[in-house]
């Protein structure tokens, strides 16, 4: 902490003192957070700062200040940000419900799990069931509530993600999910609502409501079919 120059003794001023104490101090936070959160994930702040026995506002200030180290979700339950990533990749196949769980299965608790980004990708081939997209749409939002990254990428499979924005699949995907090459720029589902007989179109259901519309939709496009 001193240096000598000479036959004199420089001692370091009081703002390096303190500049190093406050640093070792948040290095110490950093580290009892980290160990609490690892055993307790999504915790709020009120939560963290009970199980350390110190002052709400200051736990705030830390994690606040911290943005590439802790996110926060949609229920204000913090997590530590770990840099894994999980990667999903489709079959060049048919893909069901089935098959999208058993992706899911093998991958292990993707929503519980350790991993701070998930990459869903789609290969040359893969022809997604309808059923298979609603549960991909699903999970997509529910991990983003959660304060993962989510990543959907279309780059090897130009053909499905055409099928999808006409199907309007993108016009329910949370606007944080990150969609490569790009997001669709305009809706083609909203252009061309209703004018195909064969195509089954996501749409909007009012839990309270009597889904007439809807519900006129699927009789017409079963009539349809049979």
């Amino acid at each position: 902490m001193r240096s000598r120059i000479g036959s004199r003794l420089r001692y370091p001023s009081t703002a390096t003192v303190l500049e190093i104490r406050i640093e070792r101090l948040a290095t110490d936070v950093k580290d009892v957070i980290d160990q609490l959160l690892s055993r307790k994930p999504l915790l709020k702040a009120r939560q963290i700062a009970k199980e350390l026995g110190v002052a709400r506002n200051a736990v705030n200030v830390f994690l606040h200040t911290h943005p590439d180290e802790y996110r926060r979700d949609d229920y204000s339950r913090w997590r530590a940000i770990n840099g894994k990533t999980l990667t999903l990749e489709h079959p060049k196949s048919w893909v069901t419900a089935d098959h999208f769980e058993n992706v899911l299965t093998e991958a292990g608790s993707v929503l519980a799990g350790p991993e701070d980004e998930i990459c869903i990708v789609f290969s040359p081939g893969t022809k997604p069931m309808i059923d298979s997209t609603a549960r991909i749409l699903a999970l997509s939002n529910q991990l983003v509530m959660l304060a993962k990254r989510v990543t959907m990428d279309f780059t090897n499979d130009e053909q499905t993600r055409t099928y999808l924005d006409r199907a309007g699949f993108f016009d329910y995907i949370d606007s944080r999910v990150t969609v490569l090459p790009s997001r669709p720029q305009q809706s083609a589902a909203r252009r061309h609502q209703g004018r195909s007989e064969t195509l089954v179109e996501f749409g909007d259901v009012d839990p309270v409501g009597s889904n007439e519309q809807l519900q006129g939709r699927f009789v017409g496009m079963t009539f349809s079919w049979s």
